[in-house]
């Protein structure tokens, strides 16, 4: 497929990845708001009507792009029309589509990046994230004191004149309260990418950050939430900023930046705005974006780019945002560019890979769109000389010291990340063993092996399909949408099994120090990994699993406890946070041949967090699954059973199915069942079953993972019964209809 210069192709993967995420998204809002005898409602017809829409667009996309004869001018106009047309769906018809609620990952991430800071001195309660409308992320306040004090007010002055008219002390009321104090600023709307308010204190207000409702279930585009975060920080306060930055250079730079604005603002037709005022605004976000690149790593700088390049009307684009207090939005993710520069300033390979990632997506996006002269420090002297204004300021308030210590990513190590989530695996922990133990990869390690996954193998993977689908679209896009799904899951499923590992591993043993090393004995080298090459078929023991494991053979990810939790010839596995409840009120049999029947909702898809648990009463069954996600070579099966605690308290974890099959992977299902006398609360993360390994005599002919017909392989969460896509229901029902008298 040959494309111009400037990287079609990449706008075309763009634009195809939103509109199948769009698509998807919708299609899970609707699954997740149905509900058994429900009927059916005006929603309903606009979310089936925005699927054929989206749908024909997806289609449209695959035929420009197998289309040879469109000229390289065309195929670029229609595709900016087509970032377009998905915005206006967005802002418009979308809104008659159930919002879903937020995925638990979602706030397993922000939870991890904000109460991670390097000297540990910082626990911050991450605000509630909630789907919007709006394309661009939003940081908001709920003055809480406001509404706690409402009713407290309306009996004071009651009291004190209690011959006053109701609807006068209501009046008195909607003056008193109708507004926060002048200070803090009202939210606005403005669909830039960006949108902030600014809260009083991060004492007195309820932070709430919003994500356009496509982007919730994408952990890639989590990262810029933490700037949002960064406007509910005490040192975010404007006049907190504005007061350290006129200590700069003894105050020179205030003078030098505050006549840069004004010619800037002068040069724009924009004379009426405060030059100070711009300027306090300006460094909020700069500020905030500096906070979230500290936090959450170089992945902040991808997000944000992407942030920018899906809003409405797109930020990238824009010269000016008008005085709205936002800085063109090249000139911010310069700024970004530079501290993750310095950061990463050391001629290393991990430093340069990510200098290397930073630089290609830079490019990509600056060809695709340019900024303008007014945007463009190349090009404008004011922007340029508060460029450096500004960078000398971030890099006093976010000095060396103060970046997150997770941001030292070894090379080997993410490449060993990227190299298992290109394969469909989850990576919440590092692949290679130190002592008996594994170690957690941070959240930061996570998506950026996630970014490189997307910009490479992803989109090589995407782009394929599209090229083969010709005229067999309608079996393309299960592929596409199944595709895009299992990218998020992975990652989704890393960054929160990331969170409970760092929960319940045990520390890592540490070398002896040389001043305890005793000089008469010889230096202890590792313990040998165990000699099993002459194992025979049958029941591993746990040297066999532990050989297996050191040389990743068989994977378990995560390994909760290490090595060190291999016993006898058992492995404990823990309870994952996904469910599957069943409702008691549906009529009817579980008929196979009943297709009316199989369509039935008769159940829902819950998630708890971690410390969150789910009470199951006596003779209820609900369907479950482990925490780790299960890797078996080809010839080695397993056996899951529950642990005999659990047993004891009528707790189930299978029904009549404890086999796994070579060469199997994903997640196991738990068909849990309480057949005890009481109510049972099980916690994710709780040890609630154990596995078994056996060596096949011989590799079968056909593992599990090679066999196109299997049903349950590579499974993040639980999985419901596949029964109806056997291949004997349709003979079933084909002799059925012969049956019937014509």
């Amino acid at each position: 497929m040959n494309f111009p210069p400037y990287d079609c192709e990449h706008l075309f993967f763009e634009v195809l990845e939103r509109a199948i995420r769009f698509l998807g998204h919708v299609e899970e809002s609707r699954t997740q708001a149905a509900r058994p005898n429900r009927r059916r409602t005006a929603q309903e017809a606009i979310a089936q009507t925005l699927t054929i829409g989206l749908t024909q667009n997806i289609e449209s996309l695959v035929h420009l792009y197998n289309n040879k004869n469109i000229s390289e001018h065309d195929r670029v106009r229609l595709l900016h029309y087509g970032l377009q047309n998905l915005a206006a769906l967005h802002n418009g018809p979308l809104s008659a589509v159930p919002r879903p609620h937020e995925p638990i990952e979602l706030v397993s991430y922000i939870r991890q990046a904000q109460n991670s800071y390097p000297d540990g001195s910082r626990s911050f309660s991450p605000p509630h994230v909630f789907a919007t409308e709006i394309l661009g992320d939003q940081a908001h306040s709920r003055f809480d004191r406001v509404a706690d004090s409402t009713f407290k007010t309306m009996v004071d002055i009651t009291v004190a004149s209690k011959t006053k008219p109701l609807g006068e002390l209501i009046e008195d009321l909607l003056v008193n309260h109708a507004s926060p104090p002048p200070e803090i600023q009202v939210p606005h709307a403005r669909s830039d990418g960006d949108n902030n308010t600014e809260p009083e204190s991060s004492n007195n207000a309820i932070g709430f950050v919003s994500l356009p409702r496509i982007d919730l279930a994408n952990p890639l585009r989590w990262p810029s939430l933490i700037h949002e975060t960064g406007h509910f920080e005490d040192a975010v306060m404007p006049d907190v900023i504005w007061e350290v930055f006129c200590k700069l250079e003894n105050g020179a730079f205030t003078e030098q930046a505050i006549r840069c604005m004004e010619r800037y603002l002068g040069n724009l037709g924009v004379n009426a705005l405060e030059p100070k005022d711009e300027i306090r605004k300006w460094l909020v976000e700069c500020w905030c974006d500096a906070h979230a690149v500290r936090v959450a790593g170089v992945p902040a700088f991808f997000s944000q780019m992407h942030a920018f390049l899906f809003s409405s009307p797109c930020y990238l684009t824009e010269s000016h945002p008008g005085g709205a207090g936002y800085p063109p939005a090249w000139f911010r993710l310069r700024l970004t560019r530079a501290l993750i520069t310095d950061r990463h300033k050391n001629d290393c390979p991990s430093n340069n890979l990510i200098k290397s990632m930073v630089a290609d997506e830079w490019g990509r996006m600056e060809k695709l769109f340019p900024p303008s002269k007014n945007a463009n420090i190349k090009h404008n002297g004011m922007l340029r000389n508060l460029f450096a204004y500004f960078h000398a300021f971030l890099t006093q308030q976010f000095q060396q010291g103060s970046w997150h210590l997770q941001s030292n990513i070894d090379e080997d190590d993410l490449n060993e990340l990227i190299d298992d989530l290109s394969v469909g695996l989850p990576i919440p922990t590092h692949r290679k063993f130190i002592g008996s133990n594994q170690t957690r990869a941070s959240h930061a390690e996570i998506l950026l092996a996630g970014w490189h996954y997307r910009n490479t193998k992803f989109k090589d993977n995407l782009l394929s399909m599209i090229e083969e689908a010709g005229k067999q679209f309608e079996s393309t896009l299960p592929q596409l949408l199944a595709t895009v799904e299992r990218a998020d899951a992975a990652l989704q499923m890393s960054i929160q099994v990331s969170e409970w590992f760092a929960i319940l591993a045990q520390p890592i043993e540490s070398e002896p120090s040389s001043l305890s090393k005793n000089p008469d004995k010889p230096e202890q080298s590792e313990k040998p990994v165990p000699d099993c090459s002459t194992s025979i078929p049958g029941l591993l023991p746990d040297k066999e699993i532990v050989r297996l494991l050191l040389d990743n053979s068989l994977r378990i990810i995560p390994l909760i406890g290490g090595t060190q939790g291999v016993a006898g010839t058992v492995v404990d596995v823990r309870l994952g946070h996904n469910f599957e409840i069943f409702f008691t009120n549906i009529s009817g049999a579980m008929d196979p041949l009943n297709r009316g029947h199989r369509n039935t909702v008769d159940s829902m898809e819950v998630d708890y967090d971690s410390l969150d648990g789910l009470e199951i009463a006596p003779g209820q069954f609900v369907l479950g699954h482990t925490l780790e996600y299960l890797k078996l070579p080809n010839d080695i099966a397993a056996e899951i059973n529950g642990r005999s605690s659990f047993a004891r308290l009528g707790i189930e974890v299978h029904m009549t199915a404890p086999f796994v099959e070579a060469g199997f992977d994903g997640c196991l299902t738990l068909e849990i069942a309480n057949s005890g006398h009481s109510t049972v609360k099980l916690y994710p993360g709780m040890r609630v079953a154990q596995l078994r390994f056996y060596r096949c005599a011989s590799e079968p002919d056909k593992p599990y993972r090679e066999r196109s017909e299997v049903k349950y392989r590579g499974r993040m969460r639980h999985n419901k019964t596949a029964q109806f896509n056997d291949w004997e229901i349709g003979r079933f029902e084909a002799e059925q209809k012969r049956r019937k008298p014509s």
